[in-house]
């Protein structure tokens, strides 16, 4: 029977224990303000109380709460006194408190430290009890169990043995070569089949690449180096490319480039004004672009970032049009007229993504489809089919129109549906002669034909497996040329005697090929020298939990303020156990490529999230394990990191699949 309800779904209600008349429960809540969890909450202020539920009328009150916070109640064998934790000065102490009175008392103040600030599912604080006696309270502090004694606070361990036996593993432990002097490109972002089906285009190290189907090489677009290239779409006859750039001082464009040979390859901007503009597509019938248009400020220049929103222009360039102010990501399905969008109205417990249409006058709002953990919405170009990912995973349903908005989701029932990918899934689009499902993961590219036979299949081992096609390449891994010698300088090492004085380090290319005292190292001839007396010179700092931000609406800045700061105070390597996928892959093969100045950059992209969200990796067998570590080593990985998977099978699931 369910006593209690959390007021969401990132809000603890825990630590339950009954009244010793039976007559009431008490419980710790979260009652820090707002809706979410947040970091770096204020422990001198109240984060948990304790409350009391009346189990015949079922009122609820706060019973403990107030500065320091109230959590773990543990009521004595008499029932007229509460034992709790409460944070003073930094410190979590052990308190009682009078149920008749509500005078409370401090006890003892060397507890561990409880987990108000941070997810506390199991639980704020372990455990403890009264001796049947209630004279004294047992409880864990300091690794061992210790007895109190209520009237005069005096303080005795309790000595115990254990004998126990535990299963250690291995580590999981492999080299990485930091510096090959080739990589395979794995972060392919916005890919698109052209509606013929023998083309694809994607972004990869800040440049749009197209290639022939089915084997092509993958070449430039453009040759220009004077921005980087994002957001690339068809035009439904196959004819044109549009997509939007960036600088990091005269910001964006949207360009439209011909492919036809007879137009040599005309590549002109249609926008007259900078800006930060993204997700660009061409009418059905060609004479229009709809796109976003966001803003920077923290990442990218603050400049031009005023009246975002949806907006239309004339494929041969003009004055944009607003249509909306609210939505992203827009398409079109058969007809010139409306214009398709995704919109999120998130709550405390769901993301809650719709597709919704709109006319391009901005008029006449329809939704069509919503769901609760959805990441994105594609439409046929004949409007006959719906794509959607959700978990990672690709769904198609078929596009029906009933007046009413139309719950998608794996467990719906309303509409014939089938999961696409058994493998992960992003950049979902429908595209070929016979709207063929496209999507991608790494540097492959999945293709299946769709069916209503297909969704209505009894038997999963009937449907198709999708063809696979590797689109991507490799390149040469950036490195320097030529020979340094660092001359005169004090030289801090990792081996004993630690600092050696008056020293020369020789750098060949990327290699440091000789270090000892000055007088004793060769100098090349063809080396430059660089006099250090006086200086320091160290190993270059690693950062492994380090977290910066590397992209804004998908565009990775030419130069990162992050990336600078972190050199400049001597880190030359980072590993981010937390960021956007996409982002932080993109930036690491750029800097890789040597496009862009930054430390050598890895990471677990986004973590394995086990509370609810769109973005959650849901970990119940050994097979859901493998599937995520398996889309993430696709994308450039070598480590994941393991975020709230609340289980502790769940963990070693994790452990076991990597």
């Amino acid at each position: 029977v369910q006593l209690t309800s959390k007021p969401t779904d990132q809000k603890d209600v825990n630590e339950p224990i009954f009244s010793i008349d039976g007559k009431h429960l008490y419980y710790s809540e979260d009652a820090s303000p707002g809706s979410t969890f947040e970091y770096d909450k204020d422990s001198n202020g109240q984060i948990y109380v304790v409350r009391q539920l009346d189990l015949e009328t079922g009122k609820t009150l706060n019973l403990i709460n107030g500065p320091g916070g109230a959590c773990r109640p543990t009521p004595s064998p008499d029932g007229k006194t509460l034992a709790f934790v409460r944070r003073v000065d930094g410190k979590s102490g052990l308190h009682v408190f009078d149920i008749e009175s509500g005078a409370i008392q401090l006890l003892y103040d060397n507890l561990e430290r409880d987990m108000q600030e941070t997810w506390a599912i199991h639980g704020v604080y372990p455990a403890f009890a009264w001796t049947p006696d209630g004279e004294s309270i047992v409880f864990w502090a300091r690794g061992k169990i210790w007895r109190l004694n209520v009237a005069d606070t005096s303080l005795h361990e309790i000595p115990f043995r254990v004998r126990d036996s535990r299963q250690v593993a291995e580590p999981v432990r492999f080299p990485v070569n930091v510096a090959p002097g080739k990589f395979p490109v794995r972060m392919l972002r916005w890919v698109r089949v052209s509606p013929q089906g023998d083309k694809v285009v994607y972004q990869a190290l800040g440049h749009i690449y197209i290639k022939n189907l089915p084997d092509g090489e993958p070449t430039r677009l453009t040759s220009q180096n004077d921005h980087f290239e994002f957001h690339p779409s068809f035009s439904r006859d196959g004819q044109y490319l549009v997509y939007t750039t960036w600088n990091d001082k005269s910001l964006g464009q949207i360009r439209v480039t011909s492919l036809s040979k007879k137009d040599d390859h005309e590549n002109r901007a249609i926008t007259n004004k900078p800006g930060h503009y993204i997700n660009p597509v061409f009418s059905p019938d060609g004479s229009k672009v709809v796109f976003q248009r966001t803003g920077g400020g923290w990442l990218t220049s603050p400049l031009w970032s005023r009246d975002q929103g949806i907006y239309a222009i004339a494929s041969q360039g003009g004055q944009p049009v607003k249509i909306t102010e609210s939505g992203s990501n827009p398409q079109f399905g058969i007809s010139n007229e409306r214009v398709f969008l995704q919109q999120t109205a998130s709550d405390t417990n769901a993301d809650n993504r719709k597709l919704v249409s709109i006319s391009m006058e901005g008029k006449e709002e329809r939704t069509h489809f919503t769901s609760t953990w959805a990441t994105d919405y594609q439409i046929s170009p004949d409007g006959k089919w719906i794509g959607f990912v959700e978990r990672f995973h690709v769904y198609v349903a078929p596009f029906v129109q009933t007046g009413k908005t139309i719950t998608l989701g794996p467990d719906q029932k309303g509409l014939p549906m089938f999961k696409a990918s058994e493998t992960a899934g992003d950049w979902i689009q429908f595209s070929g002669p016979d709207s063929n499902l496209y999507w991608s993961l790494g540097s492959d590219l999945y293709s299946l034909p769709v069916s209503l036979e297909q969704m209505t299949a009894s038997d999963e081992d009937t449907l198709p497996e999708p063809k696979i096609n590797n689109i991507s390449f490799e390149t040469e891994h950036d490195k320097p040329s030529g020979t340094l010698a660092l001359t005169g300088g004090r030289m801090l090492s990792m081996v004993h005697p630690f600092i050696e004085e008056k020293t020369t380090l020789i750098i060949q290319e990327n290699r440091i090929v000789d270090i000892g005292p000055d007088g004793k190292v060769s100098i090349p001839e063809n080396a430059h020298v660089l006099p250090l007396e006086g200086r320091l010179v160290m190993p270059g700092l690693i950062d492994t939990h380090a977290h910066g931000q590397q992209a804004a609406s998908g565009f990775i800045p030419q130069q990162n303020w992050v990336d600078y700061a972190r050199l400049g105070f001597g880190v030359t390597t980072v590993h981010d156990p937390s960021n956007d996928t996409q982002s932080i892959f993109a930036a690491s093969e750029m800097t890789k490529a040597g496009l862009i100045t930054a430390p050598r950059t890895f990471s677990t992209g986004r973590i394995l999230y086990g509370a609810a969200g769109s973005y959650k990796a849901e970990i119940d067998s050994l097979d859901d394990a493998e599937f995520h570590l398996e889309r993430m080593k696709a994308v450039g990985a070598f480590s994941v990191k393991s975020y709230n998977q609340p289980r502790r099978d769940q963990r070693q699931q994790i452990i076991k699949a990597a």
